[in-house]
C-alpha cells in the first residue's frame, strides 16, 4: 500500500499536494484529522506512512481517493480506484 498510494501522490503537483495535506488536516468523512504538525515539511512517503500509522493500510487508501476526488483529480483517482480493485 505505501508503494502504491506514494506512486499516486507523486502524480499530483506539489500545490495539488498541499490541498491534498490540508484535507488531511481537516478529516474527511469518518476519518478523523491529522495534525498539521505531523505534517509539515513532510515527503509524499511521509504523508502516507503517517496515513498509514493513523487509519490502516486499506483505510489509507480509501481516504486517499476520497482526497482524489474531492481535489478532482480523477486520473489518478481512476488509477488507484483500479488498483485497490485487484
Amino acid at each position: 500500500m505505501l508503494s502504491l498510494a506514494s506512486d499516486i501522490l507523486c502524480s499530483v503537483q506539489a500545490a495539488e499536494l498541499k490541498l491534498f495535506k490540508w484535507h488531511l488536516t481537516q478529516g474527511v468523512k469518518d476519518f478523523p484529522n491529522i495534525p498539521k504538525s505531523k505534517l509539515e515539511n513532510t515527503s509524499r512517503c511521509a504523508i502516507v506512512e503517517c496515513m498509514i500509522q493513523r487509519y490502516s493500510p486499506d483505510d489509507a487508501g480509501k481516504l486517499t481517493l476520497l482526497i482524489l476526488e474531492k481535489m478532482n483529480q480523477m486520473n489518478p483517482a481512476k488509477e488507484l480506484r483500479e488498483k485497490l480493485g485487484k
